[in-house]
C-alpha cells in the first residue's frame, strides 16, 4: 500500500495544474459524489483551487464524466477516451447484447449529437425519432440502467447541467473531437497495464473486482500484457506486477505519513479487503452496505481509521476515528493534514478525535 500511495501521488503531490495527470494515473476516479472526486484530487495535488474540478469538467472539458468500470460513474481524461470506450465496449453485461439497447444507442446518439439534453428531453427526442414509448421509457425511468450501455458504446456522457437538471451529450460533441476507434484487445491491454501501474501488485481477483468482470476475463486481460508483467508474492499470495516496477516495489520504505482519503477513493476501492496488514479492522467499517466506501485515514500504508467532515460557508467540522489509540506525534501529523483540508474548503476549523 505504501508503494501504491507513492504511485498515486499521495506522498509526492503534483502541482494543481496537473490534476488531469492525477486522474490518468489513478485509472479514473469514481464519481458517485463529485465532492469525493474533488477531495481525491486535493489529496494528491498542491495548490488546488476549489473550482478546478468544475473548470476541468464543464469549461475546459479536459475531464469527462460518464458511466464506466463496474457500471459506476467515473471521471476520465478526455484524451484517453478512445481507449476507455473501446474497453467498455467489450462488456457483455448491462444489456449490451439486448436488441432494444442497440436500437436505443442509435437513437440516443443521434439526438445528443444535435444538442445536450436533460433526461426528460432525451426521452422526448427518442420518442420522436423512434415512435417507441418503450424506448423513451427506458431513458426516462431507468435510473441509469439503460444509459450505461449507451455510454459504453460511446454515445453518452455528462454535459454541464441546466440549473439543477443533469444534461447529457455524446463524447464526440462534448469534447469537440472524434473518438477514434481502438482495437478491443489493445484497449484491454492498456487498461490492465494502467491498473497495475497504480494499483499493483494485484491478483486476478483484484482486477476482476475493479473492472467488474469474471476471473476468466481478468486473467485474459493480464495475459495480454505478455512479458510486461511478472508474478510476485504478497503475503504469500501470488499477484502480478509490471516488470519495470519490481525494483521500486522492493526498495519502497514504510512511511508514517497520514493521508485523508475521501469516500470512494481509488486507493481504498482497490485495497485487499481480507488482508489484516492492510485493513486491521472489520471490513464493514470501510466497505459498507449498498456499495458505500467510507473516507479513511491512511497511515503507514494501512487503512488505520475513518473520518468524516461537515462543511458550511463558515465552519468545517472534522471527526477523526482511528481504529486504535494514536500517540501525540501521529495526532499532530494528522491535524496538519486536516489544517491543509481547512485551507482548501474554507471555514473555521473544529477537530474532534473519537478515540
Amino acid at each position: 500500500m505504501t508503494w501504491r500511495a507513492q504511485r498515486q501521488h499521495l506522498t509526492s503531490r503534483l502541482p494543481a495544474a496537473r490534476l488531469t495527470d492525477v486522474v490518468s494515473r489513478l485509472a479514473g476516479v469514481q464519481a458517485q459524489l463529485l465532492s469525493s472526486v474533488q477531495l481525491a484530487l486535493w489529496a494528491r495535488t498542491d495548490g488546488l483551487d476549489r473550482e478546478a474540478l468544475t473548470d476541468a469538467l464543464w469549461r475546459r472539458r479536459s475531464l469527462v464524466k460518464l458511466w464506466g468500470m463496474r457500471g459506476t460513474l467515473h471521471v476520465l481524461p478526455t484524451d484517453e477516451l478512445a481507449t476507455w470506450l473501446a474497453a467498455f465496449g467489450t462488456y457483455r453485461g448491462y444489456g449490451m447484447d439486448d436488441s432494444r439497447v442497440r436500437t436505443l444507442v442509435e437513437h440516443v446518439g443521434a439526438a445528443l449529437d444535435e444538442a445536450p439534453l436533460t433526461r426528460a428531453g432525451l426521452a422526448d427526442a427518442v420518442l420522436a425519432r423512434s415512435g417507441s414509448a418503450e424506448l423513451a421509457g427506458m431513458v426516462a425511468g431507468s435510473w441509469g440502467l439503460y444509459l450505461k450501455p449507451v455510454a459504453f458504446r460511446g454515445q453518452l456522457c455528462f454535459a454541464d447541467g441546466d440549473g439543477t437538471l443533469v444534461r447529457f451529450s455524446t463524447p464526440a460533441r462534448w469534447t469537440g473531437a472524434p473518438v477514434d476507434p481502438v482495437a478491443p484487445a489493445t484497449a484491454l491491454r492498456r487498461v490492465a497495464r494502467r491498473f497495475l501501474a497504480a494499483h499493483g501488485p494485484a491478483t486476478e481477483v483484484d482486477l476482476a473486482r475493479w473492472w467488474g468482470v469474471g476471473h476468466g476475463q481478468s486473467r485474459r486481460m493480464l495475459q495480454l500484457l505478455g512479458d510486461e508483467v511478472r508474478q510476485v508474492r504478497v503475503a504469500a499470495t501470488p499477484a502480478w506486477a509490471l516488470a519495470e516496477h519490481l525494483d521500486s516495489l522492493v526498495s519502497t520504505e514504510p512511511t508514517a505519513r497520514v493521508h485523508l482519503l475521501p469516500a470512494f477513493d481509488q486507493l481504498t476501492l482497490t485495497a485487499p479487503r481480507d488482508e489484516r496488514a492492510v485493513l486491521p479492522a472489520p471490513r464493514a467499517r470501510v466497505f459498507r452496505d449498498q456499495g458505500w466506501v467510507s473516507p479513511v485515514l491512511l497511515r503507514g500504508g494501512r487503512v488505520a481509521g475513518v473520518w468524516r467532515h461537515r462543511a458550511t460557508t463558515r465552519r468545517l467540522t472534522v471527526e477523526l476515528e482511528p481504529f486504535a489509540r494514536w500517540g501525540a506525534r501521529a495526532r499532530a501529523t494528522t491535524e496538519r493534514e486536516v489544517e491543509r483540508l481547512a485551507s482548501f474548503l474554507g471555514g473555521s476549523l473544529t477537530v474532534t478525535w473519537l478515540r
